[in-house]
């Protein structure tokens, strides 16, 4: 007999989701073999795109719930919610950084797509890419020091990286092509 010593190990998988089944657009959560859907979310508002924490004890997703589309966080053992922006712009591509400290999102405001990278202990959402240009699509190095996204910048959709800070961006495509969704490989 095998004894469990991760307290991960032996909780059951769960698939957060989302579903309008209740009239909107709600994030739900169920078993991995579809028992027990649980709805987690009750606004008027539509709620979309749930991200887990690394350790799953948290979802961030988005959610228009003040006039914007904007990123909360939810707890969910403790069913505490939380806002992380105010921008007035529209949240998307929402990635947690592999420790579980940090998020990076893209938000569309001021007619362009921004990166911003937000840590968990203060929750203030910094800006990492030029105002004027669009970026989005952010994605973490399984080391959490850097970002690779796609840049508008030089006039077509290139691949970039940067640190996680936001220093050092540099474009590694460089092609007439549209270049888009980056993914790194795992343990790099």
């Amino acid at each position: 007999m095998t004894v469990v010593q991760n307290y991960h190990e032996i909780r059951l998988a769960q698939i957060a989701f989302v579903s309008n089944r209740d009239g909107n657009d709600e994030i739900y959560l169920m078993n991995a073999d579809g028992s027990h859907p649980t709805r987690l979310t009750y606004h008027s508002a539509c709620d979309d795109l749930p991200v887990w924490s690394p350790d799953g004890s948290m979802l961030a997703f988005v959610s228009e719930r003040g006039g914007s589309q904007e990123l909360y966080l939810l707890d969910i053992s403790r069913s505490d919610l939380l806002q992380l922006t105010h921008l007035g712009g529209s949240v998307a591509q929402v990635v947690w950084s592999p420790t579980g400290d940090r998020i990076a999102f893209d938000a569309w405001l001021d007619n362009h797509s921004h990166i911003y990278v937000m840590s968990l202990r203060d929750t203030v959402p910094t800006l990492l890419t030029p105002i004027d240009k669009d970026d989005y699509s952010p994605i973490w190095s399984p080391d959490g020091k850097r970002l690779a996204f796609v840049s508008q910048r030089d006039g077509n959709a290139e691949i970039y990286v940067m640190y996680g800070d936001g220093y050092f961006q540099r474009n590694l495509t460089r092609h007439p092509a549209n270049d888009i969704e980056p993914a790194w490989s795992p343990g790099w």
